[in-house]
């Protein structure tokens, strides 16, 4: 009897716990759907609501905004008028953008709807001359035409892109300007929207229909790769940047502008700890709003992002493509994937295309040949891949798993932007007005451009006893990394071939009081190094490695104390070589490296910015090799009795104590772009020009301090908005800067 009891006490028990796990259920079904509007919102701990509020003071936003933009009754009955007569390849086709390394007559065949050069599918590789250019870009004009004609289709113009991130500086017309941090520290806005002009010009010289440009993102993280592309941490400075710079773009030469698009929508911090919580008010003040101000500019494409908004990728998230861009702002442009996300996150080549689209994306941007899940290369295999995409989507749409509706919506978006933008109009690319070199005025004015912007976006941090301006009569000692290389100056964006003029050309253009070193022949450490590089192959290799050196070292022997004898020698004698100039100029940059990418493999320093510049740490000394033996040149001659002008080259604010404390004056110029004279200029006062650029972000006061909230340790040496000028001294706050680095963990939040 006692053991019955107990049996039916677990079954009372059983059905009682059966029960409390059905209506917690129900609870849970019933609290997603009261909430099924803010599903993918979290709570953000990370910044408090009234921190946003105070940055965005009277521009806070507390729900989605509504662009309100009018309807063309000519243009949607046009586009419906095209709809109706293709069939559903064409549509598909579309829907494909290829990169321009594509074979051109295959292109055709399969009716692609866009076509792009990057820096790393470059045109330049085979020759930098427009007509070569142009005869790629009638290529794929005149091909697609030719299919067109001959199945008795209606001919649908490709879209004809380039990615020109800092100007398209790939032709010989082309000139780079300065990133976008860079830019973001530009107080002139007249300036920057020049800067969006002359970029849509040197696209529509190439007879190209549309510029991809570097993203807007906000970055508060100083280790990420999209640092470059961050005009500001604050999203009121990159809000009005970006406002201005597309209003730029828009500007119309002979009565033709360029399509413009918006990258990286939406990119929330650092690559790696981009799966955060973000709660609403923080994804619309911090990570949206400045897109907005672009977007009103009349932005006609939207690239997005490769992150994830609380775990859900941003190309998957219909919450936010779908129910927010597209149906509560009323955006009626073309939502594109991000750069083979497609591939990546699903896997679109063995048939997983439907989350993606049905999440509201209309182009989908691949590159065949990097396919990560596909692993094609090569001619053949590009064709195959593209041959299964086009197979894939078709499947999803007869088997249901794709709506017609939502293919006919991306095609209907990707044929307005066309229609508004006059393509139909078109002549193939060599024919159109804008194409072709231009005259020496105007290139002299895209110099200058270049060369103003390089200045107004260069910051003074420091300068001590007013030792800036230099004085033309002054023997001045110029060195450093990069001094006379425009890749450390505008950036691995631009190719080996780029022209333009570099900081050491532009200082001895002012002065001929300019003796210029190269510093591999001016650091004790790295004479050490050289010497134990070839410690028992004999003297003679040794001494040949210093013969280029300013500094004459005798060494007599391989012995061990001989080397010693001769760094103590080198030391004393570069104190007194050095001292023989009145100041000293020495250009500092971040380092480009080579790194291997699971997946992908080896990637070359030429893409560094844009896949491998993440940085687990803001610690300069420690970094790579090269900013290593930078950082010992400083050590060697701080205690040296010679003024020092320090001007740095790089993609973001690093922890650099001893080279802050033994510069006496210390400009940050980013990666300013091809023309650097206005550099120069600055720093000679030339035409009494002054200083006037303010930081965008925060200058770390430690190695960890890789976000403007991230104060455990101590304040930040310099707030957004520092900046120093001739007429405003202020006073330098950069002296005994913690060093001790070690001691914090970095990693904690990635």
């Amino acid at each position: 009897m006692a053991i019955l009891i107990k049996i039916f006490a677990k079954i009372i028990q059983f059905k009682q716990k059966t029960i409390i796990l059905l209506v917690s259920f129900v609870f849970f079904i019933i609290a997603l759907l009261l909430n099924s509007s803010n599903w993918f919102y979290q709570n953000d701990l990370s910044l408090p609501s009234d921190e946003i509020k105070h940055i965005m003071q009277e521009n806070y936003l507390n729900k989605w905004p509504v662009l309100n933009i009018d309807s063309d009754t000519k243009v949607e009955s046009r586009i419906k008028e095209i709809l109706d007569q293709l069939s559903l390849r064409q549509k598909i086709g579309q829907m494909i953008m290829l990169p321009s390394s594509f074979n051109s007559a295959e292109f055709a065949q399969y009716q692609i709807g866009a076509v792009i050069t990057s820096n790393s599918v470059q045109i330049s590789s085979i020759s930098t001359k427009i007509k070569h250019w142009l005869k790629v870009h009638d290529q794929f004009y005149l091909y697609s035409k030719e299919v067109a004609q001959k199945q008795n289709h209606i001919f649908i113009p490709p879209l004809i892109a380039i990615k020109a991130v800092h100007g398209n500086s790939l032709h010989n017309n082309g000139v780079a300007f300065s990133h976008n941090n860079g830019v973001g520290a530009i107080q002139d806005a007249l300036i920057v929207e020049k800067m969006g002009g002359a970029v849509a010009q040197q696209i529509l010289n190439v007879g190209a229909d549309w510029v991809v440009t570097g993203n807007s993102s906000v970055v508060r993280d100083l280790r990420s790769r999209q640092i470059q592309f961050s005009y500001s941490q604050n999203p009121l400075i990159a809000a009005n940047i970006n406002s201005s710079f597309y209003y730029g773009l828009k500007t119309k030469f002979n009565n033709e502008a360029v399509v413009t698009s918006l990258s990286g929508f939406i990119h929330p911090d650092y690559a790696n700890a981009i799966n955060k919580s973000i709660n609403q008010e923080t994804l619309l003040n911090l990570y949206v709003y400045p897109h907005l101000k672009a977007i009103q500019e009349g932005v006609d494409i939207i690239e997005l992002s490769n992150s994830k908004i609380n775990g859900i990728d941003i190309n998957l998230n219909k919450k936010i493509i779908t129910d927010r861009l597209k149906h509560t702002m009323q955006f009626d442009g073309v939502v594109m994937s991000y750069l083979n996300q497609a591939d990546t996150i699903k896997g679109c080549w063995i048939g997983n295309c439907a989350e993606i689209i049905n999440a509201g994306v209309d182009l989908i941007n691949i590159d065949p040949s990097f396919s990560i899940i596909g692993g094609y290369r090569g001619s053949a295999g590009q064709l195959n891949v593209l041959e299964r995409l086009f197979n894939n989507i078709e499947q999803s749409i007869v088997s249901g798993k794709i709506s017609i509706s939502r293919i006919d919506d991306a095609v209907t978006r990707i044929l307005r932007v066309k229609i508004r933008n006059g393509l139909f109009e078109k002549p193939q690319p060599s024919l159109r007005l804008n194409v072709g070199i231009i005259d020496a005025k105007t290139k002299k004015e895209l110099i200058q451009l270049s060369s103003d912007i390089s200045q107004k976006s260069s910051v003074l941090l420091k300068n001590n006893q007013q030792i800036l301006p230099l004085n033309k009569n002054e023997s001045i000692l110029l060195t450093g990394v990069g001094s006379d290389n425009l890749l450390y100056q505008y950036g691995s964006y631009a190719p080996y071939k780029t022209k333009g003029t570099n900081f050491k050309q532009s200082m001895n253009v002012l002065s001929d009081n300019i003796t210029w070193v190269d510093p591999l022949h001016l650091t004790a450490t790295l004479v050490m190094d050289s010497m134990a590089e070839f410690y028992d192959k004999g003297t003679s290799k040794i001494n040949r490695r210093l013969l280029n050196s300013p500094i004459v070292v005798t060494l007599k022997s391989s012995n061990k104390l001989d080397i010693q004898s001769a760094l103590k020698e080198f030391n004393i004698k570069l104190k007194t070589y050095i001292q023989g100039f009145d100041k000293i100029v020495i250009v500092v940059s971040e380092d480009f490296v080579e790194r291997r990418t699971a997946g992908i493999g080896w990637i070359p320093p030429e893409n560094y910015e844009q896949y491998i510049s993440d940085v687990s740490g803001l610690n300069f000394s420690t970094a790579t090799l090269t900013q290593f033996y930078q950082y010992q040149l400083f050590d060697t001659i701080k205690d040296f009795d010679i003024d020092v002008v320090v001007v740095y080259f790089a993609d973001r604010p690093n922890h650099m104590p001893v080279i802050m404390d033994t510069a006496d004056a210390f400009v940050v110029s980013w990666r300013s772009g091809s023309q650097l004279s206005g550099i120069a200029d600055l720093l000679f006062a030339k035409n009494n020009i002054d200083f006037s650029a303010k930081l965008p972000f925060i200058w770390p006061s430690h190695a960890c301090q890789f976000d403007p909230s991230n104060n455990f340790v101590s304040p930040a040496v310099f707030e957004v908005g520092y900046g120093l000028s001739y007429k405003n001294k202020g006073k330098s706050k950069t002296e005994n800067l913690d060093i001790n680095f070690v001691g914090y963990n970095c990693l904690k939040d990635l």
